[in-house]
């Protein structure tokens, strides 16, 4: 993981309501990311490789290139290379949710993640999946959905498409946390498209984690049960996090649940 205010700085500025339209940021969410690190480390390399690879409009097809395959099996070799993703896999296997060999669950993962599927209904070509929901995310109906990582969104702000808007506070209008914090709950604009703006109202996110981290976290959630909800406690020794890792399922004609979403809600967050 990155280390708060040592490998990245954030400005989280003011606080706000969920529906308050006002802008209460003027200034960017991220100060600063240490790029040297961040492309010295396998896993955040080819995870960056993937952004670029969506269309980020739901109902537009989805055309995958053999590059794009290419990229997508490099990323999911590279976070299976890490104790984050072999914990998931030794854990799923102890408990006879899983069972098979470590190829195996590489290539559920990328069935999990990678394989795509028709999000808007009707019928047409495939135009989503899990990995561009969750991590990239997309528009539909003119709102954003998805995108719950702070990567894509540091990419993004950026390149000057991310407006950041305020910290989202639920019980105190003019309580901000501290800049080391690692989950936050944010307001932000998205220009997906050079033209059009859209709005999220409200996203929660990790900051500084790893992308074998989420991976592994949501994949564990999202098979040990079909539950929506899963209650966990995540952090540093000096600051753990209670978190609901709301984990939503995309139900396929083959039985195979495909990941709808999954995002992290912090249940301690003032």
């Amino acid at each position: 993981r990155f280390v708060p205010g040592k490998d990245y700085k954030i400005n989280l500025q003011h606080s706000k309501r969920i529906f308050v339209a006002t802008d209460v940021a003027e200034d960017p969410l991220f100060k600063c990311v240490d790029k040297n690190k961040f492309f010295s480390l396998p896993t955040y390399k080819a995870f960056y490789n993937l952004l670029d690879n969506y269309e980020h409009e739901a109902g537009i097809a989805e055309v995958v290139t053999t590059e794009e395959i290419t990229e997508n099996w490099t990323f999911i070799n590279a976070v299976c290379n890490t104790p984050c993703m072999k914990y998931c896999y030794n854990y799923l296997i102890t408990k006879k949710i899983l069972k098979g060999s470590y190829d195996d669950f590489k290539k559920k993962l990328y069935d999990l993640w990678f394989k795509m599927y028709r999000r808007v209904g009707g019928r047409g070509e495939d135009d989503s999946s899990g990995f561009e929901h969750v991590f990239v995310g997309e528009v539909r109906d003119n709102k954003i959905i998805g995108f719950h990582n702070w990567i894509q969104f540091f990419i993004e702000e950026r390149k000057g498409t991310v407006d950041y808007q305020g910290y989202i506070s639920h019980k105190s209008s003019d309580h901000v946390p501290p800049e080391n914090e690692q989950l936050i709950t944010i307001q932000f604009t998205w220009v997906s498209d050079k033209e059009h703006q859209y709005k999220k109202d409200v996203s929660s996110t990790f900051v500084g984690t790893s992308p074998e981290f989420e991976m592994a976290l949501y994949t564990l959630c999202f098979l040990i049960d079909n539950e929506e909800d899963h209650f966990v406690q995540v952090g540093r020794p000096d600051h753990i996090y209670n978190v609901n890792i709301k984990c939503h399922r995309w139900h396929m004609k083959t039985n195979a649940d495909r990941i709808a979403c999954c995002f992290p809600v912090a249940l301690d967050q003032v």
